[in-house]
C-alpha cells in the first residue's frame, strides 16, 4: 500500500516552509522532508534533460532552493549524505542542448545553467559543507570545489570555502587568491560572494575554528571599497559593517572606511545617470553607508560626516535608506 503523502506536491511552494508549518499528529516532519529533499540524486536534479521547458527548470531550481531554506529552518543533513551531495554537486558541468540552432532551447539552457550554479552555491554553503565532518572536508574535495567555482562560475560557492581551511590547510593560499580575485570581478554576484566569504572566515575565527583572518583579505576589501566600483559595492559595504561589528577592523581600516563613505555622501541622486548600473544600486549603497555611519559614530571622534549621513537619512526620499537607521545587518545578503 502506498504511503499517504504528508506534504502536498506541485504547489509551487518552497518545501522548506513545511518545517515551519503544523503537521498531522504523529508525523515526523524532519524525516519526511529529509526523504523528499535529500533522497534525490543531485546529479539528476542538476541535469537538463529534454524536453526543455520552464516547468522543468522551475522544479529543479526549487528543489535546490528548498534544501537551502530547509537547512536554515533546522533540517538536519546527515554528514555522510552531505558528503555525497557535495560530490554530486561539484561534478556538475554546464548543460548543453542537442540543437544549438534552436534559439529558444539555447535560451532555456542558459537560464537553467545560471539558475543551477547560483542555487548550488547556496546549497553547498548553507546545507552541505557545514554538515560534513572535518575528515570529510579533505584537500581533494577543497580543490574540487575550487575547480567547480572556476569551471561553472558558481560564485556563490565561494562562501563554502572557509569551512575547508581548518582541515585542508594546503589550500589556504588558493582560497585567499580566489577570494581576492573575486573582489575585483566584473560580476556583482562574484564580488558579493567574495566579500561574504571573508565574513564567513571571520566568523570561523571568532568561534575558534580558524586561527586568524589574513590581513591581506581585509586590505583588499578596504581598497576595493575605496575605488567605489559599482559591481558589488553594496555587498562589500555590508561585509565591512559585519567585520566592524566582529572587531576585525583596525584603526586605519576604520579611518579609510569613514573617509570613503564621506565621499559617497557627496554623490547626490540627481548626479547619477538614470540608465546606469549605479542608478539601480544607488539607494542600496546609501542604505549601507547609513548603517556604517551609525556603527562608526561611537568609534570615530568628532566626525561631522557620519552625523550628516544619519541626519540626511531621516528625510531621504527612498524608504530603504530611511529604514536603514533601525534595520539590523542581514545575515543572508543573497
Amino acid at each position: 500500500m502506498r504511503k499517504r503523502e504528508v506534504f502536498p506536491r506541485n504547489t509551487g511552494l518552497n518545501a522548506g516552509v513545511f518545517l515551519r508549518l503544523p503537521a498531522i499528529e504523529g508525523v515526523d516532519r524532519q524525516a519526511r522532508l529529509s526523504g523528499r529533499l535529500l533522497g534525490a540524486n543531485l546529479r539528476e536534479v542538476m541535469r537538463l534533460s529534454p524536453p526543455v521547458g520552464t516547468v522543468e527548470i522551475s522544479q529543479k531550481a526549487n528543489h535546490l532552493v528548498s534544501i537551502t531554506n530547509a537547512a536554515r529552518s533546522g533540517l538536519v543533513v546527515p554528514a555522510d549524505r552531505a558528503a555525497e551531495m557535495f560530490d554530486e554537486i561539484v561534478a556538475w558541468e554546464f548543460q548543453q542542448v542537442r540543437d544549438d540552432r534552436d534559439p529558444f532551447a539555447v535560451s532555456f539552457a542558459k537560464n537553467f545553467n545560471d539558475t543551477i550554479r547560483l542555487a548550488a552555491g547556496y546549497v553547498l554553503t548553507v546545507a552541505v559543507v557545514p554538515a560534513m565532518r572535518a575528515e570529510q572536508r579533505t584537500v581533494e574535495r577543497a580543490r574540487a570545489l575550487i575547480a567547480f567555482i572556476r569551471r561553472a562560475q558558481s560564485w556563490t560557492s565561494m562562501q563554502a570555502l572557509p569551512h575547508f581551511l581548518a582541515s585542508a590547510v594546503e589550500v589556504t593560499a588558493d582560497v585567499i587568491s580566489i577570494v581576492r580575485a573575486g573582489l575585483l570581478g566584473s560580476d556583482s554576484q562574484q564580488v558579493g560572494s567574495a566579500a561574504q566569504a571573508i565574513v564567513g572566515r571571520a566568523e570561523l575565527v571568532r568561534n575558534g575554528t580558524l586561527p586568524q583572518l589574513p590581513q591581506a583579505l581585509v586590505e583588499r576589501l578596504m581598497a576595493t571599497i575605496e575605488v567605489r566600483r559599482v559591481f558589488g559595492l553594496t555587498a562589500m559595504l555590508a561585509a565591512a559593517l559585519k567585520l566592524l561589528t566582529l572587531d576585525f577592523l583596525g584603526a586605519e581600516d576604520i579611518k579609510r572606511l569613514t573617509e570613503t563613505i564621506s565621499e559617497i555622501r557627496g554623490v547626490r541622486y540627481e548626479d547619477i545617470a538614470l540608465n546606469t548600473m549605479e542608478a539601480v544600486s544607488a539607494s542600496l549603497v546609501r542604505a549601507e553607508c547609513v548603517k556604517l555611519a551609525v556603527a562608526l559614530k561611537d568609534r570615530v571622534a568628532d566626525d561631522e560626516a557620519l552625523l550628516a549621513w544619519i541626519d540626511e537619512a531621516k528625510s531621504d526620499p527612498l524608504p530603504e535608506v530611511r529604514f536603514s537607521l533601525t534595520q539590523p545587518a542581514e545575515d543572508h545578503p543573497e
